[in-house]
């Protein structure tokens, strides 16, 4: 890859730029916002990023992976009924995502001194309300169809905490995407760090084309971490593609248009680092004020800055 950073390897076949840098440098040299490929003029905060462990895992909301996919599916059979047929599908999940959130919510409501952000006497009559009267049909269903705008700040809330959703956690700042990717990579020992690559994706907000994704910006007033976190949430539209094939479009740039170079027309691109640079990642990352500390405001946060510091140094001295 060239030095100013702008030769960057065009898949034909999938349409992702894919970026493959050596050092951990070389990644934050990349990944600074004032670099010329990420210039957001005119449309600022166009870019959107997601650091992870692995190169081959894919940009999949948790309400669609394994254990989590079951939990969901579980919750809703043991609180309502069991769910028939593929949870994949977009009304299945909705109907799950639903209960669980609204289980959620009537969790925190019984917890003293937790509030839900838009909580109020008319949010719960209507949300918390197992049956919902259409007012235009006066028909009846069990359940909303689905969630609405106004139950996204909860939705967003309930994610950060674990519960699991379609929102998948992106990103405005690169450096930060780099973090999360290095850091829970840093879980593991040092052989399976050394045999895998992190990976950064960055995604064009404004270039993107079809009815893919919608983009959910939350207040970082309800929760310090957002905030902290320049958080932003992807969503799969309601009128767009099936779980399964929303998540094939995300990853591989499918049902875009052609495009040129980063600078100017880039989707997606994927930048990735071997694992074996995580540990200087880090360092350079904590020069920047990028750290535990910082992302997670917080006494938890500070346990866990130092808890990392040592298990840096632990797996630097098996790297010696």
């Amino acid at each position: 890859m060239s030095d100013n950073h702008e030769t960057f390897l065009f898949n034909e076949e999938n349409r992702v730029y894919s970026v493959n840098c050596e050092t951990s440098q070389e990644l934050v040299d990349l990944l600074r916002q004032e670099q010329s490929h990420w210039d957001s003029t005119p449309y600022p905060q166009r870019w959107i990023f997601r650091g992870q462990p692995k190169t081959d895992l894919g940009l999949v909301p948790t309400a669609f992976r394994g254990d989590s996919n079951a939990f969901l599916k579980s919750l809703h059979s043991i609180s309502y009924k069991e769910i028939g047929g593929d949870l994949y599908s977009k009304d299945n999940i909705k109907h799950a995502e639903r209960n669980a959130l609204r289980l959620f919510v009537e969790t925190v409501g019984r917890i003293t001194g937790l509030t839900i952000p838009g909580d109020s006497f008319a949010f719960r009559s209507l949300f918390l309300n197992r049956r919902y009267k259409n007012p235009s049909t006066n028909e009846v269903y069990q359940f909303r169809p689905w969630l609405s705008e106004e139950h996204m700040d909860a939705l967003g809330l309930a994610r950060h905490h674990g519960l699991p959703t379609r929102l998948l956690d992106w990103t405005r700042n690169p450096l930060i995407a780099a973090y999360f990717a290095a850091s829970n990579l840093l879980n593991h020992d040092k052989d399976y760090i050394a045999s895998n690559k992190i990976a950064v994706w960055a995604i064009n907000i404004i270039e993107r084309r079809g009815n893919l994704l919608d983009i959910i910006e939350l207040p970082g007033g309800i929760n310090r971490n957002l905030s902290a976190q320049q958080a932003v949430f992807t969503i799969i539209s309601d009128y767009g593609p099936s779980a399964p094939e929303a998540i094939d479009q995300m990853e591989n740039g499918k049902g875009y248009e052609e495009i040129d170079n980063i600078k100017n027309h880039a989707i997606i691109v994927k930048i990735t680092l071997p694992g074996n640079e995580i540990l200087s990642l880090l360092d350079i990352l904590d020069n920047y004020s990028i750290n535990a500390s910082t992302i997670y405001p917080s006494f938890d946060g500070a346990v866990k800055y130092l808890r990392e510091k040592v298990r840096r140094n632990d797996i630097g001295s098996q790297f010696s």
